[in-house]
């Protein structure tokens, strides 16, 4: 059986990444429960909840909270793929410590009497209408001590990284070895194909193989005449006859690829021996050479060692199928082929070594692991040699760049903890200026700083007349109990209306009446017909 090929792809968890990321893995680690969240990226966002197992009501954070999660660690890494196969492993050994777990001693163990007895007295003494016994209040601390068992993963979290560094040293080794080994076998195996390729050809030329693309030739298309006469065959027999003509093309394809083979592999092997035979000869020339100047010097009646004939083997001169007859050189170089093509079919073993060095190797050398406590790395038992560990310096709530050097001075980030918070209002005030061009007045110039300061002011002069409400509001309160304030408020309020109410209704007396006054409109009661 044969497949065609396409192409290299990658694996399906690699493509699905973000490109551009995989190179650094973010550790964050929550300071009440130690929970662990894994991230391509240096700050974390909600979905990251998402890798959190279900630990039972209201355990889980509903929402990230940049005081609650901090950095753990950072790991850097050389390869992209390599980080990705590291993050992959972190959340499924993750995941496993979450689901497949046995209860430590601690929760085994039962409580004493005098437990027992404390809570019994705290049932008594806590009133309420809620009936509860102590094996309920028991039931619910293992409950608790069990969900907060599960969450705690920040211990298996650095000796899962550990073990996967390790893992991925090991079999890369044992991988490279592999690939050594199965290029060594198939350039063995390419190599007899072309001398037997060769030989038919030198023998029998393209004889025997155009007669048999020939008879596939001829086969196809009777047996495709046949599939299309429809009234002398029946359905069945038509279908018979079109898979028999699709195996004849196939075979005529086939025969027409081994004879192209057959071509390039005469021309091969017959450039192999000439490059033999010229080695051979130079080497011929140089051993002449120093049987002269031995005779020379030892005398002309000295005679030299018999010699055996320098014999030269073609086979290691012989080069290996071009892109355009090996299908699998093909594709490391990235060329593109025709998949139809008989040219660029792999058989089963072609496919299994194609497999075997799509595997990527991995190293661990310039692997770098920044720690936001260096201690934290003692939870694991054993870290490969080659691994660095860094202190990740001072940190809030969000890593530092992978890869880049932490703040170890107090001073320095306290100014660059400033210098980001103020980042935004002074990149305002800097395109304010830019923008602002100094306006000449005669020998005057007016500096663009100015609106600024004016706009300072204005806002200090808000300011203060807010405070002096506020200051008040407060002398007028100061007086009455809290729980009295809206009332008083509200008749302050009372009072105010009817003092501009009765202001409003001096000044409307006290200005001239110009407008006639109008006689008063009847009532309904004088609009009703008398009885």
């Amino acid at each position: 059986m044969q497949k065609s090929v396409g192409g290299a792809a990658q694996a399906p968890w690699a493509a699905r990444a973000p490109m551009g990321k995989g190179q650094a893995i973010y550790a964050y680690c929550n300071i009440r429960t130690n929970q662990v969240l894994y991230s391509l990226e240096r700050t974390l966002r909600q979905s990251h909840l998402k890798q959190l197992a279900d630990a039972g009501a209201n355990n889980n954070p509903p929402k990230i909270r940049k005081d609650i999660w901090r950095p753990l660690f950072t790991v850097h890494l050389p390869d992209r793929l390599q980080g990705l196969d590291v993050f992959r492993s972190l959340r499924e050994y993750r995941r496993l410590h979450e689901t497949t777990w046995e209860l430590p001693e601690s929760i085994k163990q039962p409580f004493t009497e005098k437990q027992i007895e404390r809570m019994e007295e705290k049932l008594k003494n806590r009133g309420g209408s809620k009936e509860e016994t102590v094996f309920d209040v028991i039931k619910r601390k293992k409950k608790s001590m069990r969900a907060r068992m599960v969450m705690d993963q920040k211990a298996n979290s650095v000796a899962d990284l550990a073990a996967i560094l390790l893992r991925q040293q090991q079999r890369s080794a044992q991988l490279a070895a592999d690939k050594k080994g199965l290029m060594k076998r198939r350039n063995k195996r390419m190599i007899e194909e072309i001398v037997t390729l060769s030989d038919q050809y030198e023998r029998h030329g393209t004889t025997k193989i155009d007669e048999r693309i020939a008879k596939s030739t001829a086969q196809a298309t009777e047996a495709g005449r046949k599939s299309r006469d429809k009234k002398s065959t029946t359905r069945q027999q038509r279908k018979e006859q079109y898979l028999e003509a699709q195996a004849a093309r196939q075979a005529a394809a086939r025969y027409r690829a081994k004879k192209v083979k057959m071509e390039w592999s005469f021309q091969a092997v017959k450039e192999a021996k000439q490059m033999a035979a010229t080695e051979a000869a130079s080497r011929e020339q140089a051993v002449i050479a120093e049987e002269d100047e031995a005779k020379a010097a030892n005398g002309p009646d000295s005679k030299p060692p018999p010699r055996e004939p320098i014999q030269v083997d073609y086979k290691q001169f012989i080069q290996s199928y071009p892109a355009e007859l090996d299908p699998m050189r093909a594709l490391f170089e990235g060329q593109a082929f025709d998949k139809k093509s008989p040219l660029h079919t792999l058989t089963l073993a072609q496919s299994k070594d194609l497999r075997e060095m799509k595997r990527p190797v991995f190293s661990i050398k310039g692997t770098t692991v920044q720690w936001a406590n260096v201690l934290d790395a003692e939870y694991a038992e054993l870290w490969p040699r080659q691994v660095k560990h860094l202190n990740m310096g001072f940190v809030r709530n969000t890593a530092p760049e992978a890869g880049t050097e932490g703040i170890h001075d107090v001073s320095e980030f306290k100014g660059q903890q400033r210098k980001s918070i103020g980042a935004g209002e002074d990149r305002a005030v800097e395109d304010a200026v830019e923008d602002a061009e100094p306006v000449a007045e005669h020998d005057f110039v007016i500096e663009a700083q100015a609106e600024p300061q004016k706009q300072e002011e204005s806002r200090r002069d808000v300011l203060e007349k807010i405070k002096k409400q506020i200051l008040d509001d407060l002398k007028m309160m100061s007086g009455t109990p809290s729980s009295r304030w809206p009332g008083k408020l509200l008749k302050l309020r009372q009072r105010r209306t009817a003092a501009a109410r009765e202001q409003e209704k001096q000044t409307m007396n006290q200005g001239p009446a110009d407008h006639e006054t109008l006689p008063a409109e009847p009532t309904s009661s004088e609009n009703a017909p008398s009885l």
